[in-house]
């Protein structure tokens, strides 16, 4: 096969599709050739003659599908190869003919490309592709139904009631996890606590090592852990030894027991990088149906649909519930694919995006359209000399198709560059907890997709002038040198086009203005505590009691406060607007309910008295909590205005009593009320919020937040609040330091991205439905020069000709301001979910937007307009 330096893929090309006796002398002259042009011009000249000449020899063997009717109609000699390679070498010509043309047509198609492409390279990861685990179209979340309907977490012994099926193969619950690696430098870790069969319900399998046993899923079993590939490589520098080894996780010895695949993501928790069993019993408190903190998720067997095991779950849920009426509000199980889990966040903000995008796309191929359209108007003596010389048809009509194509694919390659730059864009601005992130980027799919939105823009764009000739009478355009068949037909596309664009630009505008007036209203919201000043970080305590873990963070908050400008310090379980959630039953005494499960639910918060004062949230009636609020004195809560009035109405909160989660738990008594803060996110409304002191919580939470007002700057509060730490424990470790204020621009990030995106993609189009406008009516004042000379001569005045033009224009812009309204009422819906407090339809937005798209096409129909009034009357009708 190798024929010396010819390459061996020609090589190869040639034995496969030429006959022997002709492959073969064919191969010894190309290898002289090769040679000859090799010592004159280089090698890669000599290349490239070399695949020329291999290309056009199987050209010439190479069927042509077309009927002999339509090769004999569209064809005048040469093989589908010679003339393809000759309509590409005369598109590449018509570059340098013209320069201006051909960068205004590559610019065009290059935003239009590269941006699609940067958002397919975000939109192939999140939403199209499938999880990256074996048969993950069967592997589905289960949830309980809450009392109005909604997904809520299961508690374990529901998990094990369920867990007897017959339509799952597996079945495990997981828990949140954050252990404290310790060694010279104590490493705050994110896991999983697991069931056994967790790994095996996602089809994974351990890299080194093995899976988790039934038998060390059991309380009092020793305590084992499987590690994520870069923890293996990063806290134990890829020790093979590493199976079997003891690490200390806390206070508690655990044996590694299996290292997972470098390719594993960890898609229900995508930081996590250290999982170990749950160990969980029915006897223990926290196993009971009323601790909802467990996900469960199922890989149904082969063979059994969603809508079997949907049936099947509900009937068990029916027993569960007629077994344990006042554990649940009602019986109900919702299946929920894993795909469809993962991405039902995303699928709302990537729908609109796609929306824009593709609208954008569809404005490049008008307007390159259009200015193929006025190129071909400019070409018309060429073509009208090419049917005089025999062109047919078919042939002018692929000679700018495939000059459009060309232009295309290099608007394709400079789009490429568009869409890495834009992508690196995209992930800096994404929220944060977007699945699958980090495959967010330009690879091979990308660029195959690249290539055929090029290939297809060109086409699309092309068919204009391509239509516009295919339609004409060749006997007319070579009387006419063009003018009539292209001008005709060409003019009336152009009209079209400029419509069209128009509209899209309407609806982008539309969409950026109803965003952007969305976020204003999100931003004007209140979130009931002051995040100016206000310091977080993520505190995990290592005592191995109660009493010491309370003791450790008095001592911090004491130490803190200490700490020269600090204003106010205090510790929470859980933060605002942080994503984090604890949700609790509350059962008033004044209020009772037959069934526990119908208790109105609250974010309950776990505090250091002075947290009401550091978060400034305000305190409306009553008290706050005090340093005298221990656990040798009754308990003590406050509760949240808008909480208090949905359950109480008019009645005073004040001295009523309330039981937290457990109806067998103790009374608590409410002794103030504050105002209400947003803790899922801004948009969120109706939330419940109650404050306890830790001094009197069942338990000590070893994971709080460490909340700090100052004036000082965190670069140089967080090293002083960091020795604070050290000299109390050296060996805390501090993790998700961050302020407020970055975490209420975290909140807003989903809506942001979006507004960013529709902002440029408005920016863009206004521009190019504006330049094509403009190019239409300077077209038009071109070709009606004659005509408005004769209008000046016969006197027409200097108003009724500018009226004239600007009336044509703006008729244009009217037709398209009426179907981009149409259009937008459609757009709008695929932003619903990310606008808060404007309507879809807002009319404020509507007129707005349809004023400035006005005021752009009345400048654009302006300059065209002032040239008609310097049109000489005498020229023009001697001309």
């Amino acid at each position: 096969m190798n024929r010396g330096a010819i390459p061996r893929l020609a090589a190869w090309l040639i034995a496969w599709r030429l006959p022997p006796d002709f492959s073969e002398p064919f191969l010894g002259d190309l290898e002289e050739r090769f040679h000859e042009v090799a010592a004159r011009q280089g090698r890669w000249a000599a290349r490239r003659r070399c695949w020329r000449e291999v290309l056009l020899a199987c050209a010439r063997r190479w069927p042509d599908p077309r009927p002999a009717a339509v090769r004999d109609r569209f064809d005048h000699g040469g093989t589908t190869m010679e003339t393809l390679l000759a309509d590409v070498r005369a598109g590449v010509r018509q570059l340098g003919k013209a320069p201006l043309f051909s960068f205004l047509v590559i610019l065009t198609f290059a935003l239009g490309i590269g941006t699609s492409s940067a958002i397919f390279s975000v939109v192939n990861p999140v939403l199209l592709e499938r999880p990256p685990y074996p048969g993950a179209d069967r592997i589905t979340l289960l949830f309980e139904r809450d009392r109005e309907g909604r997904e809520s977490h299961i508690g374990f012994a529901t998990y094990k009631d369920l867990a007897r099926n017959t339509s799952f193969a597996s079945t495990a619950v997981m828990s949140f996890w954050q252990p404290v690696l310790e060694g010279e430098e104590p490493q705050v870790l994110t896991g999983q606590r697991v069931s056994s069969g967790f790994f095996r319900t996602l089809g994974v399998t351990p890299a080194l090592g093995r899976d988790f046993t039934e038998e060390e899923d059991h309380d009092g079993a020793a305590r084992v852990a499987i590690i994520s590939h870069d923890l293996w490589q990063g806290a134990f520098a890829g020790d093979p030894a590493i199976i079997g080894r003891t690490v200390r996780l806390g206070n508690s010895p655990f044996q590694v027991i299996g290292v997972l695949p470098s390719s594993f993501e960890s898609l229900l928790a995508p930081s996590a990088r250290i999982w170990s069993p749950l160990r969980y019993e029915l006897s223990q408190s926290w196993a009971c149906r009323n601790c909802r903190h467990l996900r469960m998720i199922g890989r149904l067997k082969e063979g059994v649909s969603l809508a079997q095991a949907n049936d099947e779950m509900q009937a068990i849920s029916r027993r569960i519930v007629a077994a344990n009426p006042t554990d649940y509000s009602g019986p109900g199980v919702l299946l929920t694919p894993l795909h469809e889990y993962l991405v039902r966040q995303a699928r709302p903000l990537f729908l609109a995006v796609s929306g824009a995008v593709i609208l954008l796309l569809l404005l490049a191929c008008t307007n390159g359209a259009n200015l193929l359209l006025g190129r071909a108007v400019d070409r018309s003596g060429e073509f009208a000399v090419r049917a005089a010389l025999g062109a047919g048809r078919g042939s002018l009509v692929r000679r700018v198709t495939v000059e459009s194509v060309v232009l295309a694919l290099i608007g394709g390659v400079l789009g490429i560059g568009i869409a890495v730059l834009g992508v690196k864009l995209l992930v800096q601005l994404a929220p944060r907890n977007l699945p699958r992130i980090g495959h967010i980027h330009v690879d091979g799919e990308v660029l195959a997709f690249t290539v055929l939105v090029a290939v297809a823009t060109g086409i699309a764009a092309g068919l204009a002038p391509a239509l516009a000739l295919a339609r004409g009478d060749l006997a007319g355009l070579i009387r006419a040198g063009g003018r009539q068949v292209v001008r005709g037909e060409g003019s009336r596309l152009r009209r079209m086009f400029v419509t069209v664009g128009v509209s899209m630009a309407l609806m982008l505008l539309i969409g950026a203005g109803l965003l952007l007036r969305s976020l204003d209203q999100l931003l004007a919201v209140q979130p009931g505590f002051d995040p100016r000043d206000l310091l977080t970080m993520e505190l995990q305590a290592t005592p191995d009691s109660d009493a010491a873990v309370l003791r450790y963070y008095g001592q911090v908050v004491e130490a803190t406060r200490q700490i020269p400008g600090v204003q106010a310090a205090a510790v929470v379980n859980q933060l605002p607007l942080s994503g984090d959630f604890d949700s609790w039953g509350i059962s008033f005494e004044s209020r009772p309910v037959a069934n526990p499960a119908d208790a109105p639910d609250a974010f309950r918060y776990a505090v250091l008295p002075g947290y009401i004062q550091a978060m400034r949230i305000p305190l409306l009636a009553g008290r706050d909590l005090a340093p005298q609020d221990t656990h040798d004195s009754p308990p003590v809560a406050l509760i949240s205005a808008t909480f208090a009035k949905r359950v109480l109405g008019d009645e005073n909160p004040i001295g009523q009593r309330v039981k937290v989660g457990d109806p067998s738990g103790p009374w608590v008594t409410i002794v103030g009320v504050v105002g209400d803060i947003h803790q899922q996110s801004l948009d969120s409304e109706g939330e419940g919020q109650i404050y306890l002191s830790m001094y009197q919580t069942p338990w000590a939470y070893s994971r709080m937040m460490l909340v700090v007002r100052s004036p000082i700057a965190s670069a140089s509060l967080v090293p002083q609040v960091r020795q604070v730490l050290r000299q109390i424990d050296p060996g805390m470790p501090v993790s998700r330091v961050f302020g407020m204020n970055e975490l209420l621009r975290t909140t807003v990030a989903p809506r942001r991205l979006a507004l960013l995106v529709f902002e440029f993609f408005s920016v863009v189009a206004l521009v190019l439905a504006g330049a094509g406008l403009y190019g239409v009516i300077a077209a038009n004042v071109s070709q009606r020069t004659r005509e408005i000379g004769i209008r000046a001569a016969l006197g027409a005045s200097s108003g009724r000709v500018m009226g004239l033009v600007l009336r044509q224009g703006m008729a244009l812009a009217g037709m398209g301001l009426v179907l981009g309204l149409v259009g937008a009422e459609v757009l709008t819906r695929l932003l619903t979910s990310l606008l808060y407090g404007v309507s879809p339809t807002d009319p404020v937005t509507f007129l707005l937007v349809v004023a400035v798209l006005a005021a752009v096409a009345l400048v654009a129909c302006w300059a065209p307009a002032r040239r008609a009034l310097r049109v000489d009357p005498v020229r023009a009708m001697r001309e």
